[in-house]
């Protein structure tokens, strides 16, 4: 995976509670883009409180704006933070539904 850093400040590095703002590109191990922020929003996200692969996140700290890197992590590893979300996201939703 490349990642390419947009950190908004002034000699700003990564680190807990800072917005991040990161294009990316993600690929298999025969080197074919699977997805890519190319031409698209960047993604962002608050640092340190476990909101992209916890991995990728340890790796992204201490960077500053413009800093690019690759990074490689397992597909078990990327799967297990998707199913994490996606129940997060689920008990969410019930819960707001229960609110109403």
């Amino acid at each position: 995976m490349g990642v390419f850093l947009f950190i908004f400040g002034e000699n700003m590095k990564v680190s807990k509670d800072k917005v991040v703002s990161m294009h990316y590109t993600l690929k298999n191990d025969a080197g074919e883009v699977i997805d890519s922020s190319d031409g698209k929003e960047t993604l962002d996200f608050l640092q340190g409180h476990g909101n992209i692969i916890p991995g990728l996140e340890s790796a992204l700290e201490g960077s500053s704006k413009g800093d690019k890197m690759d990074y490689l992590w397992s597909l078990k590893r990327v799967m297990d933070f998707v199913c994490k979300m996606r129940f997060k996201r689920s008990l969410e939703q019930h819960f707001k539904a229960l609110m109403k």
